[in-house]
Order: structure tokens, then sequence, then C-alpha cells
């Protein structure tokens, strides 16, 4: 099967040193570029790493890259054929501002989710056990203690 085998990082480090001076996302060029990509006559099928010979996991490469790769997280990635070039054109498009644009965004949420989680109310008092209940299901006390506190001084005071 042509393709060809990039250590970790450098066919990132190749994709920057080759395309440069993108500052803007052309979404509607990244959706061409990815109806346009030709269907490989590989079809799916897991390969095995050229270093460990473990099968690889096929992740997809970055934001709407519309390609798949094969990665071996120790030992790096497998492009085939026409998938380098098709990675070029992605970049040339925004495609890794894009991505960096997702991640962000994934930042974002996750710091929501992490600050939502730490201001959550504590757990409403009106469960009670078993020992806060009458023998008809009232309420012995208050859901708020201060209060209860309060009123049962007040009647102690005014009975004495």
């Amino acid at each position: 099967m042509p393709g060809t085998f990039f250590d970790p990082g450098e066919i990132e480090a190749l994709l920057e040193a080759t395309v440069s001076n993108v500052f803007a996302i052309n979404r509607s060029r990244l959706d061409s570029i990815n109806s346009a990509k030709s269907v490989n006559d590989y079809g799916v099928s897991y390969i095995a790493c050229p270093t460990c010979s473990k099968l690889m996991n096929r992740v997809n490469f970055g934001a709407k890259s519309g390609v798949i790769v094969d990665r071996c997280k120790e030992h790096g990635v497998w492009l085939d054929g026409g998938e380098l070039r098709h990675l070029f054109e992605w970049m040339k498009a925004g495609g890794k501002l894009l991505d960096k644009e997702r991640e962000e965004q994934l930042r974002k949420l996750e710091a929501e989710k992490e600050k939502e989680k730490n201001f959550l109310p504590p757990p409403s008092s009106s469960v009670g056990e078993y020992s806060d209940f009458d023998m008809y299901g009232g309420h012995l006390r208050s859901a708020d203690p201060d209060l209860f506190e309060m009123v049962r001084s007040a009647i102690r005071f005014f009975t004495k």
C-alpha cells in the first residue's frame, strides 16, 4: 500500500514549515476540498505500525481536514497516497486555525463545566432524617435550623 510514515510531530512540523501566512478560515474552501477528495481505493482497514507492528488507530487529523490517518501513539502517523496533498490544501484554507478555534471552544466549555461544578448549591435540606418526621409524615424540624431555633427560643421565653 503506497504511503508515508512520519515520526511523532513530523507531519505537523512539515505542514507548518510548508504552509505559512494563513490568517483566516475559508470554510467554503474547507468544505469543497473535502467534497472533492477522491475516495481511496484501499478501503477501510487497520494497518500495523512499521516500527512496533501493533495495529494503529484511525483518527481524524484536525478539525474538518477530512483525512483519517493511521496513528501509533508511540511511533508516528501513516498517510496514504494523496493525503499529504489534501492536508496542505486544508492548511491553506485555514484548517489549522479552525482546529485551534475548536480546541479553544472545548477548553472554554471544560472551564465553564468546572466552574458550574464548583458553584453548585449544597444539596437541599428538604429531605430529612427519619427522626426529623413525626408519625404522620410532618417535619418536626424546620428546613432552616436557625429559624427553628429562634422560634423555639421565643416560645421558651414567653412560656416561662
